[in-house]
């Protein structure tokens, strides 16, 4: 128990400290030297921990999508059984979420090598609701839905949310429900 407890700290040490870090520096620019000197612990307790940095912060994003999905309850995890009522109150959620913690979104938006947080939350919500075996046509369209609704939403925070969540929520599930119309 005591073991689990000290890797827990250790971990969120690293992550706390990558965040630090990737406010002042790009993430490619980032040492796993400089990452652990930060917060006291030897290399090896990030290798004990982690593969790499690019590990490291694919583990920050996951606990910021599953806080996300905690946030959305239930509701959300079957969007393709929902009422059109339904996805626009969870995709609110979704937005508050974001407005609520634009700090560590805006982080990760801005240094954002290769794209790997809308990499990292496509991966997320695709493996959480299609099937490994799922026909490539819905993975495409699910792909669509996510990438284009991640760049309306990724606008909107840098336009400093200028319509209410409520109106840009709406504006998603019209868009998604006209191209999944038009698709069949």
């Amino acid at each position: 128990m005591k073991l689990d407890t000290r890797i827990k700290k250790s971990k969120q040490l690293l992550k706390k400290s990558l965040l630090i870090l990737m406010k002042k520096k790009s993430l490619n620019k980032i040492t796993i030297k400089e990452l652990c000197e930060l917060v006291g612990l030897n290399r090896s307790t990030f290798y004990s921990n982690y593969e790499d940095i690019n590990d490291l912060l694919l583990d920050v994003h996951m606990e910021v999508f599953h806080n996300m999905s905690e946030v959305m309850g239930d509701s959300w995890m079957t969007p393709y059984e929902t009422t059109y009522e339904e996805r626009v109150a969870s995709i609110i959620k979704i937005l508050n979420y974001f407005k609520e913690n634009h700090k560590i979104i805006e982080l990760f938006l801005t240094n954002n090598n290769n794209n790997q947080f809308e990499k990292h939350l496509t991966d997320y919500y695709m493996n959480l609701y299609l099937s490994k075996t799922a026909p490539y046509t819905e993975r495409y369209v699910f792909l669509y839905h996510c990438i284009g609704s991640f760049s309306l939403v990724h606008q909107w925070l840098l336009d400093k949310s200028p319509c209410l969540s409520e109106e840009l929520a709406e504006l998603i599930c019209t868009m998604s429900s006209s191209a999944k119309t038009s698709y069949k």
